[in-house]
């Protein structure tokens, strides 16, 4: 823990003075600390933040070796909106004032899209409004603190609206909803991939799912332990109604509806290991561990754990888990039913957050910041999740959130704006094998 007036110290620092970039380019030391970004009140109205509830920074951040080449040289540079997560914050706030266009930030290798560039004029007008309105302050590193344990506290202590790790607040919803703006531009110039799978009798097929006929309702259902699963419904963008019970039951009850998202694997390939689990795990970084290995099709009808370990042995595959074994029941129901029904699609809470953020979570979903966080990312996509849900008042808070962002990506299917991992989706018994979202 660090020593109290160590860190009111570095308030202090990180409030006063204020340096206009210019002046923070002569001024600012090549030594690791953290800086502050600071903007006045009509800064703070210009990104519809609304009134500041005090004088605290708009952002605040660290480098790890020059205070100098991060805060200077990569924010306030055009052409390094790829490279720094305040211009892409301030740049989907500002894209409608600024006329900003997304674009991929690698135009030779499009990827990961959530770090897009801007097309070069409007890179230039975001420099030259930072340039106008912010100020920058300062704080050489410490001695004898752990650099990035010191800006965790000290983001607590300040709760800047434009950072989005390490910190709850009341504006990830608006930053994040500009930035899924821009980065859809982005993925939009580069050759389109057929979205929304849709499974023919006996065939796999991808194209965009019709509007022709559709109710607009959706249902996310996430495996809900000794509860069975727990569906969320979506009718247009909103919350419409939550159920505990069998998957079949949780379907028939949410109908009609026209995407059906499943958090449990679907679908399973020769060898056994799926690319959709091994490209999930590096698309969700820290949360890896939420993406566990879909087991074999062959254990699905064995009896015991340890019979089915054998089995494997046998084969030269790796064993399973007491997780992966004790969801084998669910795997098997969701299976029975998503080959008679083609409007039932795996996703995976972790992957969908990860998408609707555009960026990694810092926080598990267990955690206080992290639950929170999550629901606020739902609120800014129009998935606003009631305190109290008497009809599920059993049911553990994540499995509700988890239900609710796998409804999310159900309607990105039903409307043909998914993607898939991995792109494109491998094929088994004329199944499409992937996680969508």
């Amino acid at each position: 823990m660090a020593d109290p007036s160590i860190v009111e110290s570095a308030l202090r620092s990180l409030d006063s003075p204020r340096l206009a970039v210019i002046d923070a380019e002569r001024e600012v030391p090549q030594a690791p600390g953290l800086y502050a970004v600071h903007g006045g009140p009509s800064v703070w109205q210009e990104l519809g933040l609304g009134e500041p509830p005090d004088d605290r920074p708009l952002y605040v951040g660290k480098a790890e070796r020059s205070l100098a080449d991060r805060e200077v040289r990569t924010h306030f540079s055009t052409g390094k909106t790829g490279s720094s997560t305040l211009r892409r914050s301030l740049g989907g706030l500002l894209a409608d004032e600024l006329r900003l266009e997304g674009q991929p930030r690698n135009l030779s290798n499009p990827e990961g899209f959530a770090n897009f560039g801007l097309e070069d004029a409007g890179d230039a007008r975001l420099t030259e409004w930072m340039l106008e309105h912010l100020r920058l302050a300062v704080l050489p590193s410490p001695a004898d603190v752990v650099l990035d344990q010191f800006e965790t506290l000290i983001l607590t202590r300040l709760t800047p609206p434009l950072n989005l790790d390490k910190v709850v607040t009341p504006w990830p919803a608006l930053v994040l909803s500009g930035r899924r703006r821009l980065a859809d531009q982005a993925r939009a110039r580069t050759p389109a991939s057929p979205a929304g799978p849709i499974m023919a009798s006996g065939e796999a097929t991808r194209r965009r799912p019709s509007s022709t006929g559709r109710t607009g309702r959706v249902v996310g259902i996430d495996a809900a332990g000794k509860y069975g699963w727990l569906g969320v419904v979506l009718d247009g963008e909103c919350f419409q109604a939550a159920r505990l019970g069998t998957l079949r039951d949780v379907i028939e009850w949410a109908e009609p509806v026209d995407a059906i998202g499943v958090d449990i694997p679907i679908g399973h390939v020769a060898g056994g290991s799926r690319r959709a689990d091994v490209e999930a795990r590096g698309f969700v970084g820290a949360r890896a561990s939420s993406v566990f290995a879909a087991p074999p099709a062959d254990v699905l009808g064995v009896g015991s754990y340890s019979e089915a370990n054998k089995m494997l042995t046998a084969q030269g595959v790796p064993m399973l888990s007491r997780q992966a074994w004790a969801l084998i029941p669910k795997i098997a129901e969701a299976t029975t039913i998503a080959k008679a029904d083609p409007r039932v699609f795996e996703a995976h809470p972790e992957v969908s957050f990860c998408e609707l953020a555009g960026e990694n979570l810092a926080w598990s979903k267990r955690s206080w910041n992290g639950l929170l966080f999550r629901r606020q990312l739902l609120a800014g996509a129009g998935i606003v999740l009631p305190d109290v849900i008497p009809e599920i008042a059993s049911a553990v808070a994540d499995d509700v959130v988890d239900a609710a962002i796998v409804a999310w990506s159900a309607r990105r299917i039903a409307i043909g704006a998914a993607h898939s991992i991995p792109d494109p989706p491998e094929e088994s018994g004329g199944r499409l094998v992937a996680i969508w979202r």
